[in-house]
């Protein structure tokens, strides 16, 4: 009996599938203006709803910009689309 070994295939050419997520080489600073409810990349405000795949949160304790001694969460996650 002769068992054929199936080998996963790979392409680099072509389109994407439209389930896959596309991840960027660096990450990019994505923030949540908490007065406004609007997620921004720099000063371009992207909307308030974000699909999205979380990868990691961290809490952490301290000053962060006019807030000082407070708690504040930082998240990796990966963003499918800004709705």
């Amino acid at each position: 009996m002769t068992k054929t070994q199936e080998r996963p295939t790979f392409s680099v050419f072509g389109a994407k599938p439209s389930n896959a997520l596309l991840v960027p080489e660096i990450p990019i600073a994505v923030r949540n203006n908490c007065q406004s409810g609007q997620w921004a990349i720099g000063d371009t405000d992207y909307g308030s709803k974000c699909s999205m795949t979380i990868l990691k949160f961290s809490k952490f304790f301290g000053s962060l910009g006019q807030t000082s001694h407070t708690l504040w969460g930082q998240l990796w996650f990966v963003a499918v689309r800004f709705v």
